[in-house]
């Protein structure tokens, strides 16, 4: 019997792993009637539920665009999915892109819920330190946090600070 060697050149595994690239099977499509669907939700169901963007939980990018295009279609600029829309730039490495969203979610101090807005702002703030890497002002937010009388995801920030060195898909 004989036996056939191959020899793969640079050029030609370079040209196959272009080629596979290009077909990414982590990229996960939905139909137009799905995504209709999706987009026709009431805000709690698209948000909270599994029936929402959650059940693509794989496929990050894919959850980037539905919220994106949620918030266009349904003309909101809802602060917990745009939070979310953050987190999940954040999840993929995009933090400059999360930052952006992450900020626009700080609640005015206007004398009404003052105590639950500033703890919110305590974990936004806290969470854009842990993506600047910016140890310092993550400790510090931690502090005012655990200190304030709403302490929200202050385990949410223990975890991050735990985890200062790893990505946020990681440390979250």
């Amino acid at each position: 019997m004989k036996r056939y060697a191959f020899r793969f050149s640079p050029a030609l595994i370079a040209i196959a792993l272009v080629v596979l690239l290009a077909f990414d099977t982590s990229a996960q499509t939905i139909s137009k009637a799905k995504r209709d669907s999706l987009m026709a939700m009431s805000l709690y169901d698209f948000d909270q539920t599994q029936k929402g963007w959650r059940q693509y939980k794989e496929n990050i990018p894919l959850m980037i665009d539905l919220l994106t295009n949620y918030m266009a279609i349904n003309k909101t600029k809802d602060e917990i999915l745009t939070w979310h829309l953050g987190q999940l730039y954040a999840t993929n490495n995009e933090y400059e892109k999360a930052i952006h969203e992450m900020i626009k979610t700080l609640r005015p101090l206007d004398g009404t819920q003052d105590e639950l807005n500033r703890s919110w702002n305590y974990y936004v703030h806290g969470t854009i330190a842990f993506l600047k890497g910016e140890q310092d002002k993550l400790d510090l937010y931690i502090d005012s946090l655990v200190k304030s009388p709403v302490s929200m995801n202050s385990d949410v920030l223990l975890r991050l600070r735990s985890n200062i060195d790893k990505p946020y898909k990681k440390a979250y």
